[in-house]
C-alpha cells in the first residue's frame, strides 16, 4: 500500500523452538470475503470517557455546515454534551443546526413502548411517553393539572409557575431531572406539534373546555393515598405466592412495566374458585355472602368488582367524554410542552422556535391544514402524522420527522420581528428494527453451542441495533469528520476520567450517580466512506422516500476523503461490523477477535461491558497451548476489566460463569460457581447411577469401566457434599471454595486476571442514600476495547457476548499502530491504577517475560487494594479483582445475554 505511517512498525511473533519456524503476519485486518470494507488510509484518535468524547462531538456538530448523521442505540435530547454551565443540551444544538439549514438525520434503535425499563435503561427518554396510558402516571404534575381550572395557554403557563418545584425540580429518576424529562417530551413532540398562542386559543382551549370534563375526572379518581394502600393490599393479600416473586421482579425492573402488568395480573381472579378468598377483601369494596357457594359466580363477581375498582385507581380517564384517551394525552402533552418551552425559551430558543412555528401548505405537500379554521389539535396532528414528510407508517403513535418550511429565524421567534427565513429545514428522527425471522434463521449457526433455549428465544424477540457513529459534513470531503463510538447519547454516559464526586446539576459535571467508564474515537479519511455506506444502507430501508439523498451520497468517491492530520494520527484502519439482517449477514467483529487472539504474543487486554462469550475463551486456551507447544515458557497474559454489579452483570451471570470456568477463574464468582458446580455434580452422580448395573450385595465384581464409573460417582458426591458445607459468609470457607473453583492454566500457556473498577471518591450511599453502604461505588464499565501487545487495537460498540458477535448490529474500528495502541493502554491503565507507573510501563509492552512480571505486580497490588476496600479505607487505585458473591442462578433471571 502506498500510504505510509509516521514510523516503521515493530511486531513480535513466537518462534517455535522445535523446528525453528516462525509464522509472520503483520496484520489483524480482515481480507477477502471476510471483510465488507477495505483497509483504509485514515486518522484515528481515541476519546476516553464522556467529557472528552461528548465534548469533541459537540464541537464538531456546532461547526457543521452541511449535514449531521447520527447512528445510535440511545438518544436523549436533554443531555448536555459540554458541561461548563453555559452550553445548551444536544437537542437544542441540533434544533439550532436545523434552523441554520444543516440537514440532521438521527437513526436510533427504539425499545418497544412499555418495556423501556426492563433492561434498566430507557434508551429514548421522552419518545415513547405518549404511547401508553399507564406511563402518563409518572408525570409528577398530572393530578394537580387535572384538579386545576386550566383552560387557556395562560393558565398552562401559570400552572407551570405555580407547581414549578414538582414540575421542574423533581427527578423522574436519579440523574434525570424533571426539567430534562419535560424537554425530552417537548423535543420529540416536534415531530407532530406546531402551535402558537392564536392556534391554542382557537383550538386547544375549545378542546379542553368541551372534550375534557376536568371536574368529573377529579371526582371519579381515588386519592393517591387510598390508591397506594389498595394497591399494596391487592398485591400482598390477593396475589398467589407463585406469582408474587415474578411481580416483585417487575417492580424492581421498572415502574412502567409493573404498572402495565398490574392490570394483567387482575385477570388471575378468573381462575379462583374458592369463596374463602372473599374474606380477605377487607380493604376492598367487595363483600361475599356467607351462603355464597357458587365458585363460578363468585369468580365472576370478584373479577368484575376488582376490575372496576382498579379501573378507578389506574384509569384517570373515566371522566373524559372522549373516544380516544390517547389523543387527550397527546393534546395535554402538546399544551404543557408548549407552555414549558415558552416559559424557558431563553434556555431553549431554537426548540421553542421550531415548536411554535407553523408550516406552509407546500411543506405538507397538499395537506389541508389551516389553524385559523379552528381545526382541533388532535385532528390536525392525526392528519399531520399520516401525511408529513418522512413519516413511518408503522409507528403512527410516534411520528419520525420534523419538517419546517418558511420558518422565522430564531431571533424573530424570540423577539417578535416579522422577518422570514424562506429556507426549508428538515430534522429527521427514525427508529429502526431487525426482522425477527432473520435472527431465527441464524440460530443453527451460533458459535456458542451452550446458549440456552430461553436466550435464543429472547434473541429473536429483541434483537437490537447497537451501532454508534456520527458523520458530519460528508458532502464536503475536505471538512468531513466522523466518530466511531462506544458511548450512548444518554445522561449516564457522561463522566470524567477521574470518576469522582457527582455534580448537582446536569450541565456542570458528571450528574448520573454511578460513575461510568467508556471509550470512543474521532476519525477522518477513507473510513468516512464506510461510515456513510453503513448509514445509507439502513436509511434507505427505513426512509425509502429519501431516495435522492441516498443516490447523491453514493456518487461521492472513496478517494475524495483524505486523512486530516489535525484530527488524529495517520494510520491504516478498517471498519468491521456485525450486521445480522439476511441481506447483509456480516460477522466481521467475531472474525476480528479471532485475529487478535492469534496475533498476540505477550498480552491481551479486554475492557468490556460484558465478558461472557465462551468461544473467545476456547480460542485463548487453544492459542495458549500452541505457544507452549512451540517452546514458549511464559504464559500469554490476559487482563480483563468488566462489570460485577447487578446492573452490569445482570441477566448474563450464567454465561459469564461459563466463560470464567473455561479460563480457570470461576473463583471470582464463587457463589454462582458453587451453585452451578453443585448442580453439575448432582446430575453427574445421577447419570452414573443410571449407567451402573445393580449389584445389591456385591456378588459380582465390577468391570474396570464400572469401577472407574463408581469412583467418579463417589468423587462427585464427596465434592458436592464438601461444597454444601462451605458457606459464603465465612472467610475460611470462602477461601477453600475459591481454591476448589480456581484452575491454574500456566501449563496451558495462559495467565488470567479478571478485574473490576471502583471509584476512589464515590461511595455506594452517594448513589443510593437509603440502601447504599459505605463501600466504594463500582464504576460501570461500558467500554468495548481490546488491545494486543501494544500493537493492535479495536474499539466501538461491540461487547464480548453472542449478541454483539452474531445477533445485534455492531460497528468497530480496527487499527495497527503501535504508538497509538501503547498510548491508549497507558491512558486506560493510568486511570485504573491511580497513575502507578510500576503497574503501567511507559515503553512498548510486548516482551512475554516483562509482561509476566507485570502480571504478578497487578496481583499483589489488587490484593493490597482489596484489604483497603474491605475496611472501607482510602483506596490507592480503582483496580480490584473481580468479585461477585451472589449465588442466585435462576435461569429465567440470569441465563440470558
Amino acid at each position: 500500500m502506498s500510504f505510509e505511517t509516521d514510523r516503521p512498525q515493530k511486531f513480535t511473533a513466537p518462534l517455535c523452538e522445535k523446528d525453528k519456524r516462525v509464522q509472520l503476519s503483520s496484520s489483524v485486518f480482515l481480507h477477502g470475503k471476510a471483510a465488507q470494507y477495505p483497509i483504509s488510509e485514515s486518522t484515528f484518535k481515541p476519546l476516553v470517557n464522556g467529557e472528552k468524547a461528548f465534548g469533541e462531538v459537540y464541537e464538531r456538530i456546532s461547526n457543521a455546515k452541511k449535514s449531521i448523521e447520527i447512528t445510535c442505540w440511545g438518544f436523549q435530547p436533554s443531555m448536555y454534551f459540554k458541561r461548563n454551565g453555559s452550553e445548551p443540551p444536544i437537542g437544542e444544538l441540533l434544533a439550532k443546526k436545523a434552523v441554520e439549514n444543516v440537514k440532521v438525520k438521527i437513526m436510533c434503535w427504539q425499545t418497544a413502548a412499555g418495556v423501556e425499563k426492563l433492561g434498566g435503561e430507557d434508551n429514548t427518554p421522552g419518545r415513547s411517553m405518549p404511547a401508553k396510558l399507564h406511563e402518563v402516571n409518572i408525570l409528577p404534575h398530572l393530578l394537580e393539572f387535572l384538579k386545576s381550572d386550566a383552560v387557556s395557554i395562560q393558565d398552562f403557563e401559570n400552572f407551570v409557575t405555580r407547581y414549578e418545584d414538582a414540575f421542574i425540580g423533581s427527578s423522574a429518576q436519579l440523574g434525570y431531572t424533571g426539567k430534562q424529562a419535560h424537554y425530552d417530551w417537548a423535543w420529540h413532540l416536534l415531530n407532530s406539534a406546531e402551535m402558537d398562542d392564536a392556534y391554542y386559543h382557537s383550538s386547544c382551549k375549545k378542546l379542553l373546555q368541551t372534550k375534557c370534563r376536568i371536574a368529573p375526572i377529579v371526582q371519579t379518581m381515588v386519592v393517591k393515598q387510598e390508591a397506594d394502600r389498595a394497591k399494596e393490599d391487592f398485591f400482598h393479600k390477593l396475589i398467589p405466592s407463585s406469582v408474587k416473586q415474578a411481580f416483585e421482579d417487575l417492580l424492581k425492573n421498572g415502574s412502567n412495566l409493573a404498572e402495565a402488568s398490574f392490570e394483567i395480573l387482575a385477570n388471575l381472579y378468573n381462575h379462583f374458585d374458592s369463596p374463602v378468598l372473599g374474606k380477605i377483601y377487607t380493604d376492598l369494596p367487595i363483600k361475599a355472602d356467607d351462603n355464597f357457594n357458587s365458585g363460578t359466580e363468585f369468580r365472576r363477581r370478584i373479577h368484575k368488582q376488582v376490575s372496576n375498582y382498579l379501573d378507578k385507581i389506574f384509569s384517570p380517564w373515566n371522566g373524559i367524554s372522549y373516544d380516544a384517551p390517547s389523543s387527550f394525552i397527546r393534546n395535554y402533552l402538546f399544551c404543557i410542552s408548549y407552555a414549558f418551552l415558552k416559559k424557558y425559551r431563553s434556555e431553549f430558543p431554537y426548540t421553542y422556535h421550531l415548536f411554535s412555528t407553523g408550516l406552509s401548505e407546500s411543506a405538507r405537500e397538499g395537506l389541508e391544514y389551516n389553524p385559523s379554521k379552528g381545526m382541533e389539535l388532535d385532528m390536525a396532528t392525526d392528519t399531520a402524522e399520516s401525511q408529513c414528510l418522512n413519516h413511518d407508517d408503522t409507528d403512527s403513535e410516534i411520528p419520525d420527522v420534523t419538517p419546517i418550511d418558511n420558518a422565522t429565524s430564531v431571533e424573530v421567534s424570540v423577539n417578535g420581528s416579522p422577518a422570514l427565513t424562506p429556507s426549508k429545514v428538515i430534522l429527521s428522527f427514525k427508529s429502526r428494527l431487525i426482522p425477527p425471522e432473520d435472527i431465527r434463521a441464524k440460530e443453527g449457526r451460533l458459535k456458542d453451542g451452550g446458549i440456552s433455549r430461553l436466550t435464543k428465544d429472547v434473541y429473536a424477540i429483541f434483537p437490537s441495533h447497537h451501532q454508534k457513529t456520527v458523520l458530519i459534513d460528508y458532502e464536503a470531503p475536505k471538512i468531513a469528520v466522523g466518530f466511531v463510538m462506544g458511548h450512548n447519547m444518554l445522561e449516564a454516559y457522561w463522566d470524567t476520567s477521574k470518576h469522582g464526586r457527582r455534580g448537582k446539576s446536569p450541565n456542570t459535571g458528571a450528574f448520573f450517580p454511578i460513575p461510568r467508564q467508556d471509550v470512543s474515537s474521532i476519525v477522518s479519511g477513507e473510513v468516512l466512506h464506510d461510515l456513510n455506506d453503513n448509514f445509507i444502507k439502513s436509511w434507505e430501508k427505513i426512509a425509502p422516500e429519501d431516495a435522492d439523498f441516498v443516490a447523491a451520497r453514493k456518487k461521492i468517491s472513496r478517494k475524495a476523503y483524505r486523512p486530516n492530520a489535525k484530527l488524529g494520527t495517520k494510520m491504516m484502519a478498517q471498519i468491521v461490523r456485525t450486521q445480522p439482517e439476511k441481506e447483509f449477514d456480516r460477522e466481521e467483529v467475531m472474525a476480528l477477535y479471532g485475529q487478535l487472539v492469534k496475533r498476540s504474543c505477550a498480552y491481551l487486554y479486554f475492557e468490556n461491558q460484558y465478558f461472557r462469550w465462551p468461544p473467545l475463551a476456547d480460542a485463548l486456551r487453544e492459542w495458549g497451548k500452541t505457544l507452549i507447544e512451540c517452546g514458549r515458557k511464559e504464559p500469554l497474559c490476559i487482563f480483563a476489566v468488566t462489570n460485577t454489579s447487578n446492573e452490569g452483570l445482570g441477566a448474563g451471570r450464567i454465561n459469564t460463569d461459563r466463560m470464567l470456568a473455561r479460563l480457570g477463574r470461576r473463583d471470582v464468582m464463587p457463589g454462582v460457581g458453587k451453585a452451578r458446580l453443585t448442580q453439575k455434580l448432582k446430575q453427574q452422580a445421577e447419570d452414573l447411577s443410571d449407567q451402573l448395573p445393580n449389584n445389591w450385595f456385591g456378588l459380582r465384581e465390577d468391570t474396570p469401566q464400572e469401577a472407574r464409573m463408581r469412583r467418579q460417582k463417589q468423587e462427585a458426591e464427596q465434592l458436592r457434599q464438601e461444597l454444601d458445607r462451605l458457606s459464603l459468609e465465612k472467610d475460611a470457607d470462602l477461601d477453600k471454595l475459591r481454591q476448589i473453583l480456581k484452575k491454574d492454566l500456566a501449563s496451558e500457556g495462559l495467565a488470567v486476571h479478571v478485574c473490576r473498577l471502583v471509584s476512589t471518591e464515590v461511595r455506594e450511599r452517594d448513589a443510593d442514600p437509603k440502601n447504599g453502604s459505605n463501600n466504594a461505588q463500582e464504576i460501570y464499565i461500558h467500554a468495548k476495547v481490546a488491545i494486543a501487545d501494544d500493537a493492535y487495537l479495536t474499539l466501538g460498540s461491540s461487547n464480548i457476548n453472542t449478541r454483539s458477535m452474531q445477533i445485534d448490529s455492531e460497528l468497530n474500528i480496527a487499527t495497527e499502530h503501535g504508538d497509538t495502541a501503547r498510548k491508549l493502554r497507558q491512558e486506560l491503565w493510568g486511570i485504573h491504577t491511580g497513575g502507578n507507573a510500576g503497574l503501567n510501563p511507559a515503553g512498548h509492552l510486548n516482551d512475554p517475560k516483562e509482561v509476566k512480571k507485570l502480571f504478578r505486580k497487578w496481583d499483589k497490588a489488587m490484593k493490597k487494594n482489596k484489604e483497603s476496600f474491605r475496611k472501607s479505607a482510602p483506596l490507592t487505585m480503582s483496580l480490584l479483582e473481580f468479585e461477585m458473591l451472589d449465588p442466585s442462578v435462576t435461569p429465567y433471571k440470569y441465563d440470558l445475554d
